[in-house]
Order: structure tokens, then C-alpha cells, then sequence
């Protein structure tokens, strides 16, 4: 269905406050199954703020750059950017 990648991204969401392993891998299956899809973005981009929550910067720098390199022209680009310079070795 053409809202799949949202049904399946509001899942995550919905998990992310008392489930957070759990809305993690949903977001890494909205990449996986709808990579052309806007929310790919999204996903990717809650990847790195959950791990930047999580303490594992390494991580967050990978999934922002992820979103940069894939999505150059999304809003969660320009955050990306910003996080990325924020979180600099």
C-alpha cells in the first residue's frame, strides 16, 4: 500500500519511549523495504538521535552520515549536518 512506510514508521514511533530496541528495528526495516520513501529519511534520522541518547556517538556520526549520503535534500539532512559538526571527535 502506498502508506505502508508511514504505518510502518508510526509503529516505530510508537515503540521509541518504552521500547526503544524494538522502535530501532522497525526504523532499520523502513530503510530496508522502503528506501525511496521520504520516511526512509526519518527512520535513519531517529537511528541517530536514539543512539546519540543512547551515549554512542560513533554510531549517530554513521546514521547521520547515512542520511546525508542518501538523502541530501531532506529536512533530516540539514539536521543530520548539524548534528554531525554538533558531535565532532
Amino acid at each position: 500500500h502506498e502508506r505502508a512506510a508511514d504505518a510502518q514508521f508510526y509503529v516505530g514511533e510508537s515503540f521509541e519511549k518504552d521500547a526503544p530496541d524494538s522502535a530501532a528495528a522497525v526504523y532499520e526495516q523502513v530503510v530496508k523495504t522502503f528506501p525511496n520513501s521520504p520516511r526512509a529519511a526519518s527512520a535513519l534520522y531517529k537511528l541517530g538521535l536514539m543512539a546519540e541518547q543512547r551515549g554512542d556517538k560513533a554510531a549517530a556520526r554513521r546514521y547521520y552520515a547515512r542520511v546525508i549520503a542518501g538523502y541530501a535534500r531532506s529536512p533530516e539532512a540539514d539536521l543530520a549536518r548539524q548534528n554531525q559538526q554538533r558531535l565532532r571527535p
